[in-house]
């Protein structure tokens, strides 16, 4: 490495560190300024900054970017072998990657990644919690029908109420019992329903967390 680049790289660096911790814009439009000097960097101090980087698309909001890195940062880690601190930088990546996924609404992708960290971190409260959040979002996707006609039934109960206190309280005082039923089980049944579903939705997905956990822990005690 010559001189001047090692100069470069130094004041890249240093220019890096010298942004506020929380000011992602600044460290976003710092890293792509100096994209081609920090992508020909040693592999520890350009793996460090691309995560930063990276970091800052994730906390600003910007999820499909970050995701569109990810996958090449994470074979540079694998590549180089890097290793940060106490923590697994893959194992970090790869969750950061679990909750972009479920923020754009790829619920399906997330409940991989996230299964996959289960299997290698069987305690991981993050993994856990985005593999059951991620399969109660595919179960209530998969039973939106369901719900919408619940919706339905309860909106029309609603307006069925309305109907009841303007006009058959007012002129047909007989028919309050019989149009009370009516409300009582259509609006009854809509809320039924719906929290079924809410149930159902959340169980499913925790089924699934559970028992991919207990298969991890079950290898991980006949590793040991």
């Amino acid at each position: 490495m010559s001189a001047i680049n090692s100069t470069y790289y130094a004041d890249v660096v240093l220019g890096f560190k010298q942004i506020p911790e929380k000011n992602y814009s600044r460290q976003i439009y710092f890293i792509e300024k100096n994209r081609e000097i920090v992508e020909n960097m040693e592999s520890d101090f350009r793996i460090d900054l691309l995560d930063k980087y990276n970091i800052a698309l994730y906390e600003i909001g910007h999820f499909k970017k970050c995701l569109d890195h990810l996958d090449l940062l994470i074979f540079d880690v694998i590549n180089e072998n890097f290793q940060q601190g106490s923590d697994d930088l893959f194992c970090v990546l790869l969750k950061r990657k679990a909750f972009a996924l479920f923020n754009i609404g790829e619920f399906e992708k997330a409940q991989h990644v996230s299964s996959e960290l289960l299997k290698i971190d069987p305690t991981s409260l993050e993994s856990n919690l985005i593999l059951t959040n991620a399969g109660y979002k595919l179960i209530k996707q998969k039973t939106k029908g369901i719900r919408a006609v619940a919706v339905m039934m309860l909106i029309f109960g609603i307006c069925f109420t309305c109907f009841d206190l303007l006009v058959i309280h007012s002129f047909y005082p007989e028919q309050i019992v019989k149009v009370g039923n009516i409300q009582l089980f259509t609006i009854g049944s809509a809320i039924s329903i719906i929290l079924c579903l809410e149930v159902f939705a959340f169980f499913k997905g925790r089924q699934k967390t559970i028992q991919i956990q207990k298969e991890s822990l079950h290898k991980k005690r006949l590793r040991s």
